[in-house]
C-alpha cells in the first residue's frame, strides 16, 4: 500500500533517531522527489548585482561589473554542485522523469552561455570574479567534480564548448596537477606534497567517464593508478578505514579517519568500477579494494540510526549525513551491479533509514558537515560545524536514494539451496562464468568452537556423536587393520602445529575410544599415513618417511628412513602430502600441492609440485603419474577397480564462482590444466598465450564440487551399515572457503555412483556455519574415514573434534 503524502511528511519530519530498521519500500521515491524538487524550486537561474539588487537571466549586453554573481548557490562552479549534477541525472534515470536531468542541463547552460562575460573580468585581474575556479583551474577542486557532472550532461547535450572544457580539465588533472614522483596526485598544503583523500573523487570519476566516452585507455589507466596509490598511502589496516591525508615529506598519515574523506574514496572507487569495460583485467582488484572498504566502515555504523560519525571510529563524534549518504550509495551500487553479495545491502538500507529521519518536511537534509580542510588536531573535526542543507550532502543523498530505489525495484533473488552458486555437479564446463565476473574477495571465517550439546547435522535416519575432542588440529585418518584409528595433528601455522599422530583405540566397541596415545611425535606437518608390508609410512611436508611396525603397537619412536625428499610447504595449505598404496601394494602414490596460487612466482619454483607422484615402496623409481593438479589431497581407489580418484583444490582470485574444486578419476600421464587452464581448455587469463599446447591437452574432471569449497578429505564407502544408495559412493570433506563473498563448503558431501559413474554431489554433514552474517563457524571438516563397523569419521581441525556418523542408533 502506498504511503499517503501526509504519512510521508510525518515520517520525514521526525527528528529523534529512529530504530535501526530499513526504510519503508514505498517511501524512497517520495523522498528523492522531495529533495530534488526542493533544489529545483531553490534555483533561480538568475544573475544579481549584489550592490544594486538588479536581477537578470542573461549577461548579454550587461556592463562589466565584479558585483554580478549567480543568485542561487546551486548555480555556482564549486565541486559540491558537480556531485549534485550527477545526483540529479541519476534521479532522473531511476524515476524516468526528465525534470531533474533537464535541471542539470539548464544549470550548465546557464554557466556556459554567460561564461565569456565573467572571463573578461577574470582576465582583467578581478580577484573575486564569479566562476573563478572555472578559469583558474589550479586545483582538483576547481575542475574534477564539475567535469564529471558535465560529462553526464554531455551524454544528452553535446555542445562543442563542453567538450573543449572536458579536454582541458583532463589535461590539467593528468599533466599539470601536482604529483609525487610515483605520479600520485597531491597538493602543496598543508605540507609539501600532501595526499588528500578527497582528491580521489575530484579526479577519478571524471577520468573514468572520459575514458568510457572517448575509448582512450590513458584516462582509465591513470584513474586506476590513483586508486591503487591512494589505497597504498591512505588505507589503515588496523581500522579498515582511510586516513584523511598522507604527508609524503614525513612519511606519516594524518591524525584522523574523517567521515567524508572516506566517503569521497568510496564513491570514487564505485564510479571507476562502474565505467570500466566488463572484462578489464584490473576490475577484480578494484572490487576487492571496494569490498575491503565496505567491510571496514560497516564496523562503525551506528546501531541505533544506521548513520556514521563525523570521525568514523569515534562514537562520541556527531552523526553526519553526507558520509552516511556516500556509504549508502556505494554499498547499494555495488550490490545492484553484482560486485558484492546482496547480504551487504542491509548496510545501505539501514543508512537510508537514518537519512530519511534527517530530511525535513521541506526536503532539506540536516546534520551535514561544512567544507573541511586538513588539521592535525582531532578536535578540529569534532568541532566542525554541521548545517542543514549544506551542499556537500545533497548530491550524495540523491545518489544514495537512486540506488536504494533501484535495489527495491530489483526482482527478488531465488531462494538459496545451500549449494555453491554455480559449478556443482557433473557437467559444468559449459556453465562456467567468465573470469572476474565477480570480485575476488577475502572472506575468512572465525571459528568459535562447538557449544555443549551442539553438533553437525546429518540426513534423517543418521546419528552424529562426538568421537573425540580436545585435539590439536586433527586433519587426517588412517584406520589400522585392528581397528585402531590414527589421527595426524598438524596445522599451517608451524608454531601451532602439534606435528604428531594420535592413536585412538575403542577396546569395548561402544563407539568412543578409551585408549588415547601419542603414536608418533616430532614430525614435520604430517598428513598422509600408510601401512604396507611391515612398514608404517608418513607423509611429512618435506618428504616421505617409513618406520618398522608391528601389529598392535601403541608408539613408534626413532628417526625412521626418509625414502623421498619433497619440496616443503606451499601456498596456503598446500603443505599437505597424502599417501596411498596401489591395490596390489607394489606402488605408493604421493600427492604434492602447488607452491603458489597460479605460478605467480614462476614455474621454476613448481618442480615436482601440483602432481601426483608414484614411487616404489623403498622410495625408488619416482615418476609423475599425473600433473597440472593444483592441490590434490584426498585420494582413494574406486571399490573393485584399479582407478584412482582424487579431490582437488582449484585456484583463487578469479571471482566467486571460479574455479570449481573437483573430484575426478586420475589418468596415468593426464594433465589437468594448472596453471594454464581449468576444466578443460578454459585458459587462465593470467597466463594467456603462454602454453597453448597444454591448454589443449587439459582434461575435464568428472565432478565439480563448487568454487573455493576447499575439498580435501575423500573416502569411498565400502561398508554395508549405511543404506544401499551410499554403497560404492564417495564422501568428501569440504574445509570451506575464504575467497568467496558467500561461504561455500563447510560440509561433508556425498557423491553417489551408479554403474561406476559419479552423480551430483549432495549434502551429507552440515551445520558447521554458525552465522554467515558474522562470519562465524563452529568448525571446519577435513578428513573422512570409514570405520570397520561401517560408521563414518569426520575430522574437524578447527573445532578440534572428531565426529562419528552412524545409521540408526
Amino acid at each position: 500500500m502506498l504511503l499517503t503524502s501526509v504519512m510521508l511528511s510525518a515520517a520525514l519530519a521526525q527528528t529523534p533517531a529512529p530504530p535501526r530498521t530499513p526504510a519503508p519500500l514505498d517511501s524512497t521515491e517520495a523522498a528523492i522527489r522531495k529533495v530534488a524538487d526542493h533544489i529545483v524550486a531553490g534555483t533561480s537561474f538568475q544573475y544579481v548585482n549584489t550592490k544594486t539588487g538588479v536581477k537578470v537571466g542573461s549577461t548579454a549586453g550587461l556592463a562589466p561589473s565584479p558585483d554580478v554573481k549567480a543568485e542561487s548557490r546551486y548555480n555556482k562552479w564549486v565541486y559540491p554542485d558537480g556531485v549534485l549534477a550527477v545526483g540529479m541525472v541519476e534521479a532522473a534515470s531511476i524515476l524516468k522523469d526528465a525534470t531533474y536531468s533537464d535541471y542539470a542541463r539548464k544549470n550548465y547552460r546557464f554557466i556556459f552561455d554567460n561564461i565569456d562575460y565573467f572571463r573578461k573580468g577574470y582576465e582583467a585581474g578581478e580577484k573575486k570574479v564569479e566562476f573563478g575556479p572555472f578559469f583558474r583551474m589550479s586545483a582538483l577542486d576547481d575542475c574534477g567534480s564539475m567535469a564529471a557532472g558535465l560529462l553526464d550532461v554531455y551524454a544528452f547535450d553535446q555542445r562543442v564548448d563542453y567538450m573543449a572544457y572536458l579536454k582541458r580539465a583532463a589535461d590539467y588533472i593528468m599533466n599539470r596537477q601536482l604529483k609525487l614522483p610515483d605520479s600520485t596526485l597531491c597538493r602543496d598544503h598543508p605540507r609539501a606534497l600532501t595526499i588528500w583523500a578527497d582528491d580521489l573523487y575530484m579526479s577519478v570519476p571524471f577520468l573514468a567517464r572520459m575514458g568510457k566516452l572517448t575509448g582512450d585507455p590513458r584516462y582509465v589507466d591513470f584513474a586506476i593508478h590513483q586508486v591503487e596509490q591512494f589505497n597504498h598511502y591512505l588505507f589503515d589496516p588496523a581500522t579498515g578505514l582511510y586516513f584523511h591525508c598522507y604527508y609524503s615529506d614525513m612519511g606519516v598519515n594524518g591524525v584522523v579517519h574523517w567521515g567524508r574523506a572516506n566517503g569521497w574514496l568510496a564513491m570514487a572507487q564505485a564510479m571507476l568500477i562502474d565505467h570500466l569495460p566488463k572484462n578489464h583485467p584490473k576490475k577484480a582488484e578494484l572490487i576487492g579494494f571496494l569490498l575491503r572498504q565496505v567491510i571496514g566502515f560497516s564496523r562503525y555504523q551506528d546501531n541505533a540510526t544506521g548513520l556514521w560519525h563525523q570521525v568514523l571510529d569515534k562514537p562520541d563524534a556527531y552523526l553526519e549525513t553526507s558520509v552516511s549518504a556516500m556509504f549508502a550509495y556505494t554499498v547499494a551500487k555495488a550490490v545492484n551491479e553484482g560486485w558484492i553479495h546482496p547480504r551487504y545491502l542491509s548496510i545501505a538500507r539501514d543508512a537510508w533509514g537514518g537519512l530519511l529521519s534527517r530530511i525535513t518536511p521541506g526536503g532539506e537534509l540536516q546534520d551535514v558537515c561544512i567544507g573541511t580542510n586538513i588539521e592535525d588536531d582531532i578536535r578540529f573535526y569534532y568541532n566542525r560545524p554541521k548545517e542543514t542543507d549544506d551542499l556537500h550532502g545533497l548530491g550524495p543523498l540523491l545518489l544514495a536514494g537512486s540506488e536504494i530505489l533501484r535495489a527495491e525495484r530489483a526482482p527478488k533473488p531465488a531462494a538459496r539451496t545451500g549449494a555453491p552458486a554455480l559449478g556443482y555437479g557433473t557437467s559444468v564446463a559449459a556453465q562456467l562464468p567468465a573470469p572476474y565476473t565477480t570480485a575476488s574477495v577475502h572472506h575468512n571465517s572465525k571459528v568459535v568452537g562447538w557449544p555443549e550439546g551442539m553438533m553437525p547435522r546429518a540426513p534423517e535416519g543418521f546419528t552424529v556423536t562426538k568421537y573425540a575432542d580436545h585435539l590439536r588440529n586433527p586433519r587426517w585418518f588412517y584406520v589400522l587393520p585392528n581397528g585402531d584409528v590414527l589421527v595426524s595433528e598438524s596445522a599451517t601455522n608451524k608454531k601451532r602445529s602439534a606435528d604428531d599422530i594420535l592413536l585412538l583405540r575403542d577396546t569395548n566397541h561402544d563407539g568412543i575410544p578409551d585408549v588415547r596415545e601419542v603414536f608418533m611425535s616430532g614430525l614435520h606437518q604430517p598428513l598422509g599415513m600408510l601401512l604396507l608390508n611391515g612398514w608404517f609410512y608418513v607423509g611429512n611436508t618435506d618428504g616421505v618417511y617409513r618406520y618398522p611396525y608391528k601389529d598392535g603397537q601403541l608408539h613408534i619412536a626413532g628417526d625412521g628412513q626418509k625414502i623421498l625428499d619433497l619440496p616443503a610447504g606451499g601456498y596456503n595449505n598446500h603443505w599437505t602430502r597424502n599417501l596411498i598404496a596401489s591395490p596390489d601394494g607394489s606402488k605408493i602414490y604421493v600427492s604434492v600441492g602447488s607452491g603458489s596460487n597460479n605460478a605467480e612466482h614462476g614455474m621454476e619454483h613448481e618442480n615436482r609440485r601440483a602432481d601426483i607422484l608414484v614411487i616404489n615402496p623403498d622410495g625408488s623409481g619416482e615418476r609423475v603419474f599425473a600433473s597440472g593438479i593444483r592441490n590434490p589431497v584426498g585420494m582413494d581407489w574406486a571399490p573393485g577397480t584399479q582407478t584412482l580418484w582424487t579431490a582437488v583444490n582449484e585456484r583463487d582470485s578469479l571471482g566467486d564462482d571460479l574455479v570449481p574444486d573437483y573430484f575426478t578419476h586420475v589418468e596415468d600421464g593426464g594433465f589437468y590444466g594448472w596453471p594454464y587452464a581449468y576444466f578443460g581448455p578454459h585458459e587462465d587469463p593470467r597466463l594467456a598465450g603462454q602454453r597453448p599446447d597444454l591448454v589443449a591437452r587439459t582434461l575435464v574432471p568428472d565432478v565439480s564440487l563448487g568454487a573455493h569449497t576447499a575439498s580435501l578429505g575423500l573416502a569411498f564407502y565400502t561398508a554395508k551399515a549405511f543404506p544401499s544408495k551410499y554403497r560404492g559412493g564417495a564422501f568428501i570433506g569440504q574445509h570451506g572457503s575464504w575467497n568467496r563473498s558467500v561461504f561455500s563448503g563447510y560440509r561433508v558431501v556425498f557423491v553417489p555412483f551408479t554403474g561406476g559413474k559419479p552423480g551430483i554431489p549432495e549434502d551429507f554433514l552440515t551445520g558447521f556455519i554458525k552465522d554467515e552474517a558474522t562470519s562465524e563457524a563452529y568448525g571446519r571438516p577435513v578428513g573422512v574415514a570409514v570405520l570397520p563397523d561401517g560408521s563414518l569419521l569426520v575430522a574437524d581441525d578447527e573445532g578440534n573434534t572428531l565426529w562419528r556418523v552412524v545409521y540408526g542408533g
